[in-house]
């Protein structure tokens, strides 16, 4: 299993900077537009992401470490605002 949802595991990004990527529809990985975060943000995302994807291409199975481990804050519970995202 990988997390491609989550952007909080990126040096510099919290929770109002994940939130802020998922309003303009940044929801995965696959989805990142640099636009819409600042240039060190979006240079420090995109090579969060190189490196997810090369591990991953590179592994033959399990779980692999891409960055570090994930705050405490991002694996005990979702932020309040997902719960009032509209469907």
């Amino acid at each position: 299993m990988r997390i491609e949802n989550s952007f909080i595991p990126v040096e510099g990004v919290g929770e109002r900077t994940e939130q802020r990527l998922w309003e303009a529809g940044v929801t995965r990985w696959d989805d990142f537009e640099e636009s819409v975060v600042g240039e060190t943000t979006a240079e420090r995302i995109g090579r969060f992401i190189d490196t997810a994807n090369s591990s991953r291409r590179a592994n033959t199975g399990g779980v692999t470490r891409t960055s570090g481990p994930m705050p405490v804050s991002s694996t005990s519970k979702p932020p309040a605002w997902t719960s009032t995202a509209t469907t």
